[in-house]
């Protein structure tokens, strides 16, 4: 698993975009992917009951409207890094929960995200709670 920052794919999202600069911020954020993505992918394996296929590229994109999506795994820039790594964890069950739809199924992935963020020992629950907020909002209306 890599983190890709692919000037040609962001320019699909937004026109104007530094890559060097969206490195320099996302610094926080490919020091929490390096140092966790291999407990991740075990604790997402345990809590799933599936094996996640460890070949994912990770693009990191800035993109005005629209958030992350899980295929291919792309992460919108957040000023917040941790929200970001979340995003990522969250982003990274979809790979391996394929059961329900809409807000059922976000609440199966969210579900396996928590117990992974609490094993990680963080202290990312305001970042979760944005995350399912953000669940709630597209699917509770």
């Amino acid at each position: 698993m890599k983190l890709k920052y692919s000037w040609i794919y962001c320019r699909q999202f937004k026109k104007n975009v530094n890559i060097k600069k969206l490195k320099e911020n996302t610094t926080e954020f490919r020091e929490l992917f390096e140092k966790h993505k291999d407990k991740i992918i075990k604790l997402i394996e345990r809590y799933s009951g599936k094996k996640l296929d460890k070949n994912i590229d990770v693009y990191v994109v800035e993109r005005d409207e629209g958030g992350s999506f899980h295929d291919p795994l792309t992460l919108k820039f957040h000023e917040n890094n941790k929200l970001m790594f979340c995003i990522f964890i969250h982003e990274l069950v979809h790979h391996v929960v394929d059961v329900g739809f809409g807000s059922e199924r976000e609440h199966n992935v969210n579900r396996i995200v928590k117990k992974v963020i609490k094993d990680l020992n963080l202290n990312l629950d305001k970042e979760f709670n944005e995350i399912e907020g953000f669940a709630k909002e597209k699917y509770d209306r």
